[in-house]
């Protein structure tokens, strides 16, 4: 979830299972990106959720990109 609004997958959020680890992935992030993300499991034992902050510091040229000054 982002803030309370939940996330499909889609081009820019990928999910991600290996083993046990599960991952959200976001690409192309933007400062609009910037928010608490909440991942909630679920089973017949019960449930659990963690929360993070993403915060976006700054832009990175992706690779290709060439500038001039």
């Amino acid at each position: 979830m982002k803030g309370d609004k939940e996330l499909k997958e889609s081009e820019q959020i990928k999910f991600e299972v290996e083993d046990k680890t599960y991952r959200m992935i976001l690409t192309s992030v933007t400062p609009a990106d910037a928010a608490l993300y909440t991942v909630k499991a679920h089973n017949t034992a019960g449930s659990v959720s963690c929360s993070g902050r993403v915060k976006i510091q700054r832009e990175y040229l992706s690779r290709g990109t060439t500038c001039s000054s």
